[in-house]
């Protein structure tokens, strides 16, 4: 599935005149085995099955694994590059075979997300500590999850940082869309992204249902869908956009006035959030409405670029944007930022990227 961390550093290697093939698991998504997207050698393996599997995932992970192994005989390469945990045991034992440099991209804390039981969730726990002190470097989103991987050699941290040209479209674009989507002259809320449990989603439909002067666009797949799409189907200021492929993320992304972002304080994880619609909103010079967790609620905090909320019900939402109505607010979070962006933007991130392959491949 398309991934935007995953996308922009591919990119950023080939600009800087690297061959990137990404190796990755098809589930079923029907796309073709082999093709190259913007310069990226994209090479899928085949393996039926479906994500929240929880455990049972274990047996259809090794046959990627072994079929990703074989492919990988073809493949010539100086570097690997693991996203998340599950693409690590495999990458650490091709660059052990074949004596290469490996990155260990950890896009979150694969231990605090997997609903699992107690007994693998531990086993997940040990993985992760014996492949941090082997690895020759790990990439985190945040500063806070350097806790969790205290006993690595070489940490760096790689933002989702995203370039604020990406999310630039002329005032006819904007209008056009808007039109074709039914948004009269109201304030629009932007969720695009994943739909899981986790995700607190409903209270807000429930607020804006009642709201006219608020327009929600909402798109993305997971356990709520449905739930969304019966709102949508049923409210006019409330539209379910479906999957929204990642070309056209920037665009809802820019057609929002605030970005909004809710999610379950109590998972493990949210102690970690850095998500990407914290920083496309930045880059888009949007306003976030979003909860107060990890460096999420910490950016938003120290920026004043949005509201960060404690508790995300109904109540607290409704407050919210009642402070949103307010011109001069709105006006206000969204000149902060775009200050915001001069100091977390992509940029950065870019270089932080390159120089760790530079130091890598030297030594």
């Amino acid at each position: 599935m398309p991934d935007p961390r995953v996308y922009n550093e591919a990119r950023a290697l080939i600009k800087a005149g690297c061959n990137v093939t990404l190796l990755c698991w098809d589930r079923g998504e029907g796309k073709p085995a082999q093709e190259n997207i913007d310069g990226i050698n994209v090479k899928r393996v085949f393996v039926k099955s479906t994500h929240a599997r929880g455990a049972s995932q274990i047996r259809f992970l090794r046959k990627f694994w072994d079929k990703a192994q074989e492919e990988a005989k073809n493949i010539k390469f100086d570097i690997i590059h693991a996203h998340d945990f599950d693409t690590l045991p495999l990458g650490y034992k091709l660059a052990k075979k074949y004596k290469k440099k490996i990155i260990f991209d950890s896009h979150e804390i694969y231990s605090s997300i997997i609903k699992v039981n107690a007994l693998v969730k531990s086993g997940v726990y040990f993985l992760e500590d014996y492949y941090a002190k082997r690895v020759d470097c790990i990439f985190i989103t945040c500063p806070q999850m350097k806790q969790r991987y205290k006993k690595a050699k070489y940490i760096e941290v790689i933002g989702n940082y995203r370039d604020p040209k990406d999310f630039e479209f002329t005032h006819d674009i904007i209008s056009r869309e808007k039109e074709k989507l039914g948004i009269k002259n109201q304030i629009v809320i932007s969720y695009v992204a994943n739909l899981g449990r986790e995700r607190i989603i409903e209270p807000l439909l429930n607020v804006v249902k009642d709201d006219k002067s608020f327009f929600l666009l909402i798109g993305g797949e997971g356990i709520q869908a449905k739930s969304v799409e019966e709102y949508s189907n049923k409210y006019q200021n409330i539209k379910y956009l479906g999957f929204v492929k990642a070309d056209k993320v920037p665009l809802y992304t820019a057609l929002g006035d605030i970005i909004y972002y809710g999610y379950d304080s109590r998972i493990p994880m949210s102690r970690y959030a850095s998500p990407n619609k914290l920083f496309e909103a930045i880059a888009a010079g949007k306003a976030l409405l979003c909860a107060n967790i990890g460096e999420l609620g910490q950016i938003v905090r120290e920026e004043d670029c949005g509201i960060a909320l404690d508790v995300m019900d109904e109540n607290t939402i409704k407050a919210a944007l009642e402070e949103f109505k307010k011109p001069e607010r709105l006006d206000y979070f969204k000149k902060r930022a775009i200050e915001a962006s001069k100091k977390y933007n992509w940029q950065d991130a870019e270089k932080r990227i390159l120089d760790t392959y530079r130091k890598l491949l030297e030594n």
